[in-house]
């Protein structure tokens, strides 16, 4: 069934547009292919609608950013054995070996 006639073609909802050809798209929002809108049109329909763009999203901090590296399983497992293995510097018998504790040998 159609709808009435005293609203615009772009005003119908047209459902599932992916499964009409181009032609019967157009069609049904009044445009043609070749030329397009009329800059009038344009204005119109853009008064109407809005700009074609969808709205900006919110940018996550930078402590956001990093906090969510941490919530990887195997970051945690490396974080905690980075850090047990600075505290088992600290336990070193030698003081000498304490400064190079932290030094991979070459």
């Amino acid at each position: 069934p159609r709808m009435s006639e005293d609203r615009s073609s772009a005003e119908r909802a047209i459902e599932k547009p992916w499964t009409l050809s181009g032609s019967d798209v157009c069609s049904k929002l009044d445009v043609s292919p070749s030329s397009g809108l009329s800059a009038a049109e344009v204005e119109k329909r853009r008064e109407k609608y809005g700009f074609n763009e969808l709205p900006a999203e919110e940018g996550k901090s930078l402590l956001a950013l990093v906090i969510e590296q941490f919530e990887d399983l195997l970051v945690q497992i490396l974080l905690g054995a980075a850090i047990v293995s600075f505290i088992l510097a600290f336990f070193e018998e030698d003081e000498k070996e304490q400064v190079t504790a932290f030094v991979e040998p070459f």
